[in-house]
């Protein structure tokens, strides 16, 4: 599990990780942190066939997000790292590939003038090594959120849930990427009605289809707050159900 800390209102907020068995028990409970006294947030780890473990998040670094990885091992932090430069921004989430690394996708830095509110793509092994020469972005001139990555046991590739207004018919819409092993696109799609619609978390299916989970406004006002959303695709990302929660 991992998260972030902070003991008092006034108090540096620092990242959290906490290792159980299969039991339940606690083996491990740490709050990594940087040496310069930054706030940093971790929101998402994985762990590959190695048994290599790597969670990742945010550091604020002179009022700038960016990129944070702390590296895991026997039952300690081994090391943490920023990815990128200051203009990659957040990483959001993470997923381990079939070659042994590991697939970070987050959000650009507003100060990123050429990749403004975009989702960002890397590649790295457990250390934060590139592996594909730079991060791979994706949007156009309107804006995108990411929300979560899972592997495609099908081909080797990925698939990325977010949300963006670049391709909305309404003011936001739940946007699928699916990525081939190489970080190239094969095709995207969005889903969403006349409001906004947001895209937070992605599994695969069994079938190679895919699973999405979010929130929606456009069944408004059948609810006073965002309604979840489940949608269920085919290997395609044609949507083949869905069904709506209301809070």
């Amino acid at each position: 599990l991992v998260g972030y800390s902070q003991k008092t209102t006034k108090s540096d907020v620092d990242g959290w990780v906490l290792q159980l068995d299969l039991e339940g028990n606690k083996l491990f409970e740490a709050m990594p942190k940087s040496s310069s006294g930054q706030d940093e947030e971790l929101w998402d780890v994985e762990i590959n066939h190695k048994g290599e473990l790597l969670a990742v998040g945010k550091q604020t670094v002179d009022k700038t997000d960016r990129a944070w990885a702390v590296q895991i091992g026997n039952g300690k932090i081994v090391s943490d790292y920023l990815l990128g430069n200051a203009l990659i921004g957040e990483a959001k989430s993470l997923t381990a590939a079939t070659d042994g690394n590991f697939v970070v996708i987050g959000n650009t830095s507003p100060k990123n003038r050429t990749h403004f509110e975009d989702i960002w793509v890397m590649k790295v092994d457990h250390t934060g090594n590139d592996q594909w020469g730079g991060a791979r972005y994706l949007g156009d001139n309107g804006f995108q959120k990411a929300g979560d990555i899972t592997p495609s046991a099908l081909d080797g590739g990925f698939a990325i849930v977010g949300t963006t207004n670049s391709k909305s018919e309404g003011m936001t819409d739940m946007w699928l990427v699916k990525m081939d092993e190489q970080g190239e696109i094969a095709w995207n799609t969005t889903y969403g009605g006349h409001a906004a619609d947001v895209g937070n978390s992605v599994v695969e299916l069994s079938g190679g289809g895919y699973a999405l989970f979010g929130h929606t406004w456009s069944y408004m006002p059948r609810a006073k707050n965002a309604i979840l959303n489940l949608i269920l695709t085919d290997p395609r990302g044609r949507e083949l159900e869905s069904e709506i929660i209301i809070i």
